[in-house]
C-alpha cells in the first residue's frame, strides 16, 4: 500500500487565514506563511490553500502571501481558488504553488489548457458529491441532478487533471467509486472532518490522502488518530 497523505486545509482571506464558519472573514487568524510553518512542524505532508474573495472583487492572485508561504515550506502546498482564466493559474503557479485546484464548473477548454500547459502533476479539480441510490453524483450549483460521478472523473482524467479533491456531501457507499477512480492516471483527496475510523476506510478503500480542515485537528493528532487502524502514513 502507497504511503497516505494528511492535509490540512486553510482557507484564506485577503492576507489572512479565516474560520471557515466566518465567511466575512470578520476575525483573522494569522498569515498564512505562519500558519504553514506550524503545519509542516506539526507534521503535514503537504497543504491546501482555499482562497477566498469577497463579491465583486476582480479575479487576482495575491502573489505577495503564496512567495511568503513557498518561502516557508520545504513540502508542496496547493491553491484551490475561484481562478479566472490561464494567467491568473499561472500567476499562482509562479508565485509558489505547487498545483492549482479548479472548481468542478471549470469549462473543459481552461483545464486542457492548464494541464497542457503546466503540466498533469500541477492540475486538479475539486468538487462535491451526493450519495444516489447505491452511486454518486456531482453536486450542481442549479438545479437538475449532477453528472454520475465516477465518469465525470474519468472525464477530467482525459482532459488532464492530475488530482481529484472529493467532498463528499455525506457518508455513503464510497468504496466502488473509489476503487474505480484508482484505476485513473490521478490522484483522489477526500476532503473530511468525519471521525478516525471512516476516514481510514475512506484510505484502505483507494483514497490517496485526506484533507481536512486545520481548525479539526493537528497533523500529528491526525496521524495519531489513524495509527491503529493498519495504515501506511507519510512521515
Amino acid at each position: 500500500m502507497d504511503a497516505k497523505r494528511i492535509v490540512p486545509v486553510l482557507e484564506v482571506l485577503g492576507d489572512q487565514v479565516v474560520e471557515p464558519g466566518d465567511p466575512a472573514g470578520a476575525r483573522g487568524l494569522g498569515h498564512p506563511a505562519d500558519w504553514a510553518a506550524r503545519m509542516e512542524m506539526g507534521g503535514a505532508d503537504s497543504l491546501l490553500f482555499r482562497e477566498r474573495r469577497q463579491p465583486g472583487q476582480a479575479p487576482q492572485v495575491r502573489a505577495g502571501w503564496l512567495q511568503a508561504v513557498a518561502a516557508a515550506l520545504f513540502i508542496p502546498f496547493a491553491l484551490e481558488a475561484p481562478f479566472g482564466g490561464l494567467e491568473e493559474l499561472e500567476a499562482a503557479l509562479a508565485a509558489g504553488a505547487d498545483r492549482v485546484i479548479l472548481p468542478a464548473a471549470v469549462e473543459p477548454a481552461l483545464l486542457a489548457a492548464a494541464a497542457g500547459r503546466f503540466g498533469r502533476s500541477r492540475v486538479g479539480v475539486a468538487l462535491t458529491l451526493r450519495p444516489a441510490g447505491q452511486g454518486w453524483r456531482v453536486e450542481r450549483a442549479g438545479p437538475g441532478d449532477g453528472p454520475e460521478a465516477l465518469s465525470w472523473m474519468a472525464e477530467r482524467a482525459e482532459l488532464g487533471a492530475g488530482e481529484i479533491l472529493l467532498r463528499l456531501a455525506a457518508p455513503g457507499p464510497v468504496a466502488d467509486l473509489l476503487q474505480g477512480a484508482a484505476q485513473l492516471p490521478l490522484a483522489i483527496l477526500v476532503e473530511t472532518a468525519w471521525a478516525p475510523g471512516q476516514v481510514a476506510e475512506l484510505l484502505h478503500q483507494g483514497a490517496d490522502g485526506v484533507a481536512f480542515p486545520a481548525s479539526v485537528a493537528t497533523p500529528a493528532g491526525f496521524k495519531a488518530a489513524l495509527g491503529g487502524f493498519g495504515l501506511t502514513l507519510r512521515g
